[in-house]
Order: C-alpha cells, then sequence, then structure tokens
C-alpha cells in the first residue's frame, strides 16, 4: 500500500510540475505577444508616417513640375514673339 502511495504522490508532484512549466511557458507566450503587439503596433505607425511623407513629395513634384511647365510655356511664348519681330 505504501509502494501505491509512494508511487501517486511522485505522480502528483510530476503533474504539479508539469502545470508549473506549462504556466510558465503561457506567461512566456504572453509576453512575446505583448511584444508582438507592440512592434506591430511600431511598424504600422511608422508606415503611415511614411505614406504621409510619400504624399508630401507627391504633391511637391506636382507642384514644381506644374512650375516648370509654366515656366516652359513663358518660355517658349517669348520665343514666337522673338520670331515674330
Amino acid at each position: 500500500m505504501m509502494m501505491v502511495a509512494g508511487t501517486l504522490l511522485l505522480g502528483a508532484c510530476a503533474s504539479s510540475s508539469s502545470v508549473d512549466e506549462l504556466q510558465s511557458d503561457v506567461a512566456a507566450m504572453r509576453n512575446e505577444m505583448a511584444q508582438v503587439k507592440q512592434e506591430s503596433a511600431t511598424a504600422a505607425a511608422q508606415s503611415r508616417e511614411a505614406a504621409a511623407a510619400a504624399e508630401a513629395a507627391a504633391a511637391e513634384a506636382r507642384s514644381a513640375a506644374q512650375a516648370a511647365n509654366a515656366a516652359a510655356e513663358r518660355s517658349d511664348r517669348m520665343f514666337q514673339r522673338s520670331l515674330r519681330k
């Protein structure tokens, strides 16, 4: 009878140890999940900033193109006037 009780007690300790290990693994997974969420939020914020910067650069490029086109038209008109004289 003592052998059976000893075996059951040893089995219970092993189960408790397994549960403790499992709880530790779950806690580690939760920490990793929190870190991944933080990294994801940071990446999303950086992506939004990059998109805003790209849009600003595109707007500046459009403005520069319009200015260049206007200058080219003025230059062309001046050239055409010089040919008529």
